[in-house]
Parts: C-alpha cells; structure tokens; sequence
C-alpha cells in the first residue's frame, strides 16, 4: 500500500462505503424480491377470490374449462377435475392453500381454494415469470445504490483532496524557495493536526540557520585573518625576487609567489561567498545594469589584456533597472566575466549581451572556450567543482556565488553550448525580474 495519507484515507473510506454499499444493496433487492414474491402471492388470493360458482356456471355453459387464461396477468384459472386440450393437467386431489407443481417442464405456483358448491378452483402463475416480476422489482430497489455508490466515492475523493489542499500548498512553497531560504514555515491556514509537525521543522530551520551562519562567520573570519599573512608573504616574495638570485632559486621563488597568489584569490572567493550567502547590508537600490557592467568589465580588463582576450559589449538594455545592491550585482557579473575571460583561449572573445523585455531583463556572457560537458553542467554551482580546460588554478566557487545571488535576486540561471561543434564554448544567460517605477520586482520561480 502507498504511503500516501491522503491514498490511504480515500482507500479506506471508498473500500467500507463500497463494502457497505454492497451489503445494503444485497439487503434491499433480496428484501424486495421476497416482497414482490409475497405480493403476487397476494394476487393469487384475490384473483381465487372473485371466484364463485355463477362464474363457472356461465363458463361450464359456454363449454370453456378453463375460466381465464391472461398471458399479459400471466394468470390461469382452472377448475380442478375438468379435462380440456387447453387446461394443465392439474391433480384433482391438490389440498387447499398454496402449491408449487412441475407441469411440462414449466415450474407453476398455484392457489387452491373450495366454493360453496363444492368445486375447486386452482390459480396460478409460472414461476418462471413471478421470479422476472421479483427481479425487477429487486434492481429496481437497488439501483439507487448502484448510481449513488461512485456519486459518493467521487466526493470522498474531491473532499478529502481539499481537505489536503493546505498541505500540498505548503509543499509547493517549500519546493520553490531557494537552497539558501530558511525562513519559517507559514503556519497561517495549516491544519491544526499537522501544526506540531510543522512547529518542529521550524524548529529545525532556525537551528540550521544558526549553524550555517556560525559556519559562514567562521570562513569569513579565517579567510579575513588568513588574508593579511598571506599578503605580508606576497610582499616577501617581491622583495626577494628584487635579491639577486641564481636561476634555479628564482624559479622557485616564482613558483611560491604564483601559489601563495592563488591562496590569496581563493580567500577573496571565500569571503565574497560568504558575503553572497548571508543577509546583505548595503541597501538595495534600481541599478541601471548597463552601468553595473561597464565597471565590472574595467575591473576585469586587465585579466583580458595579459590573456590577451578581446571583450565585446552588445547593450540592448536601455535604462532597464534592477532592484539589488550594488555589491552583489558587481560580484555576480565580476565572477561570470572572471570565469569566461579564464576559459577562453589566447586570441578569443568574449561577448556580453544585454537585453530587456518586458518585465525581465537577460544577461547572457558567452566564450570561445572548451564548453562544459552536460554531465558536469548540473554540479558547477556546486562549491570548489571545477571542469578541466583552463591552465589556471581557480577556486570553483565563481558560480556558487553566482547562483547564490541569482536566487537572492529571485532569477534564473542557464547554461547553455554556444557551438554544436567543439569548440562548443559557453553561454552563461541571466533571466533577471526587472524593477519598474522605482519598485521592488514581483517575485518569480527561481530555476
């Protein structure tokens, strides 16, 4: 059986209406059958009834032994002892009351009763249609539950699926909030039995929300304390490069400034995913995205230049603005042209595209680099995961932030080839809700 509540509360209850259903059902055509059998035996006694001897003296006269014969009453009437082509070979010595006989072939109810003359009268109906007679009148008392039956089972069904309704709401509410939303749970319409329940998982949520933040906080810390060492040695490093150095200690040197300068740019990725993750304390404003992305390229033309990449801007946008902070805007566009500038080859491009319809607002940033294969395309976001095709030692966390910030943004992200033929490059594209009149956008699904 499933696990379902809501399956196995309407199993249940259509299993015993059914059941109950059925018994009274059974109940009423069996009780109508025999009602209908004790009616036409009934009949039987009234049809003898009018019955008398001036009858038959007329019917004797007329040279008729049989009084009637009604096929639509499916009636005989027989004085018993007379003998005729038409009459049933009925046995004159039949007592009184009523009988049931076989005669050819045929299954025959009859009621005998005496006249003042002395003669007896046999009345009777085949069996045969006396039991149609009773099974009609027997559907006909239980059709009702026939039709009513599934009538109920379907409300059953409509009932308990809307009695339901509130939960199903709030499973949709949590499926589409982002990875990163631990709000409470609205308790708001929730059925009163499942509040405990529910009182719980927010239990949870605020404990989880708590350790992720101390987690945050520490890797913010440590990255902050760790930060200022490393640039001390960096500065180190420059100051023995200016000593002079024989060719195999200059190479090492070289080797240790080159490490210790990817150990500092992975603590700024920490701290900036740090940053993404927590509340933001700038304040949010309308920030026209074009101008956003102009700073975000100079910051990352010199990266360009030494990888000798080209960059190309292609802005549709016009004052399309979005409701952010500044800082996250920055560092979202800052990771993805980080990223794109890293993955392509000397003497590629880099192309970004702005583009605002209607509501929203899309972002796409495409390169000329090696692609990402569809398996890997679903765990990127994932921290510190990184895909082969760059000689450089990134940190695998650009898109982390990035999608962490696209969902703050109530976004969606899309990863798409740029080629079908490799080198299939990569377009990273944005579907942003754009504000509007200085307000705050509506919020939609986030991807």
């Amino acid at each position: 059986m499933t696990n379902s509540l809501q399956s196995r509360l309407i199993s249940w209850q259509a299993a015993c209406i059914l059941l109950v259903g059925a018994i009274a059902g059974f109940i009423s055509f069996f009780s109508a059958f025999q009602e209908a059998y004790e009616f036409q035996d009934d009949q039987l006694i009234q049809v003898a009834a009018l019955i008398n001897s001036q009858i038959l003296s007329v019917a004797e006269h007329s040279g008729l032994p049989v009084v009637v014969k009604d096929n639509d009453s499916r009636f005989t009437v027989q004085v018993l002892g007379q003998r005729s082509e038409h009459a049933l070979p009925l046995p004159s010595n039949m007592a009184n009351g009523f009988q049931t006989l076989l005669l050819k072939r045929r299954s025959w109810r009859f009621y005998v009763r005496s006249l003042a003359d002395g003669r007896r009268v046999a009345v009777g109906q085949s069996t045969e249609g006396r039991d149609e007679l009773a099974r009609d009148s027997g559907v006909r008392t239980a059709m009702p539950f026939l039709i009513l039956l599934p009538l109920l089972v379907t409300l059953i069904v409509v009932s308990v699926r809307r009695t339901f309704a509130p939960v199903e709401r709030l499973s949709s509410d949590i499926d589409a909030r982002g990875q990163n939303d631990l709000r409470e749970l609205d308790l708001d319409g929730a059925p009163q039995e499942i509040r405990p329940f529910l009182h719980s998982i927010n239990g949870l949520l605020a404990r989880l929300t708590r350790a992720l933040a101390e987690q945050r906080r520490f890797i913010a810390d440590a990255a902050h304390e760790l930060r200022s060492p490393i640039t001390a040695l960096l500065l180190q490093t420059a100051n023995v490069e200016r000593a002079v150095l024989d060719p195999e200690a200059r190479l090492r040197v070289a080797s240790l400034k080159a490490g210790l300068q990817r150990t500092r740019a992975l603590l700024e990725q920490l701290l900036a995913m740090a940053r993404s993750q927590s509340n933001p304390q700038d304040p949010v404003e309308n920030l026209p995205l074009a101008s956003v992305m102009c700073q975000a390229l100079r910051e990352c033309e010199p990266l360009a230049q030494a990888r000798n990449v080209a960059l190309a801007l292609h802005d549709q946008s016009g004052q399309a603005q979005l409701s952010a902070t500044r800082a996250d805007v920055l560092a979202m566009l800052r990771n993805l042209l980080d990223n794109a500038i890293r993955y392509t080859p000397p003497h590629g491009m880099v192309e970004i595209a702005l583009r605002a319809v209607a509501g929203e607002i899309e972002v796409s940033i495409a390169d000329s680099g090696p692609g990402i294969a569809a398996a890997d395309k679903a765990r990127v976001f994932d921290p510190f995961f990184r895909v082969g095709g760059s000689d450089d030692f990134g940190s695998g966390l650009g898109l982390a932030i990035v999608r962490t910030i696209v969902e703050r943004l109530h976004g969606q992200v899309f990863l798409e080839d740029v080629s079908a033929t490799p080198p299939h490059g990569l377009r990273v594209r944005l579907i942003l809700p754009r504000s509007r009149d200085g307000s705050r956008p509506k919020l939609s699904p986030v991807n």
